[in-house]
C-alpha cells in the first residue's frame, strides 16, 4: 500500500509518511538538467507516462521501482536514479550519485525496472530520468522524469 505524500512548498521535494512503503512519484515528459531544472524548450515524441515508488530499504540504501506505461512499444529506455543535491556536475551512468539501468518495453509500451543505490553522505532526495536515445542526435527521442524529488 502506498502512503500519502506530504509536499514541502515550492522546493519540489516530498516525503513519504512514516507508515508508508514509499513515495509514489509520477513520471512526466519533462526534460530536466542534472540539478532538476526543467528545460522547457526540449521537445519529445513521447505519448506515455509512468510512475516510480521511491523507498529507503536500509539505513543507507534507496530503491526506485520504475514503471513505464504506453511508451514507445518494443523500445529500449535508459533509466537513471539520481541523488540530489548533485555532488558532481554530471548525471550520466557512472557519475557519483547516479545508478543506471534499462527498460525494454513490450508491444504495448509497458516496462518496469528496479534500481537500488547506496545513499551518498550529502543526499537528501532522489529522482528518476528515463530516456529513449535518438540514433541521430544527442537529445533523446522520448523522455520522462520525476515530477518532484523524493525525500530520503
Amino acid at each position: 500500500m502506498i502512503g500519502t505524500a506530504a509536499f514541502w512548498g515550492a522546493t519540489g521535494v516530498a516525503a513519504a509518511d512514516a507508515s508508508s512503503a514509499g513515495t509514489l512519484v509520477p513520471l512526466t515528459p519533462k526534460f530536466r538538467a542534472c540539478k532538476f531544472t526543467w528545460a522547457v524548450n526540449v521537445a519529445t515524441n513521447g505519448k506515455g507516462s509512468g510512475q516510480t515508488v521511491i523507498s529507503k530499504t536500509a539505513p543507507n540504501k534507496v530503491v526506485a521501482q520504475v514503471e513505464l506505461i504506453a511508451a514507445e512499444p518494443q523500445a529500449h529506455y535508459n533509466v537513471r536514479l539520481i541523488q540530489s543535491p548533485k555532488s558532481c556536475a554530471g548525471c550520466v551512468a557512472g557519475d557519483a550519485g547516479v545508478t543506471a539501468g534499462g527498460i525494454d518495453t513490450d508491444g504495448t509500451g509497458a516496462g518496469a525496472r528496479t534500481l537500488q543505490d547506496t545513499i551518498a553522505a550529502n543526499a537528501t532526495g532522489v529522482w528518476v530520468f528515463i530516456d529513449h536515445p535518438s540514433p541521430h542526435s544527442q537529445t533523446p527521442i522520448d523522455f520522462y522524469t520525476s515530477e518532484f524529488i523524493a525525500s530520503i
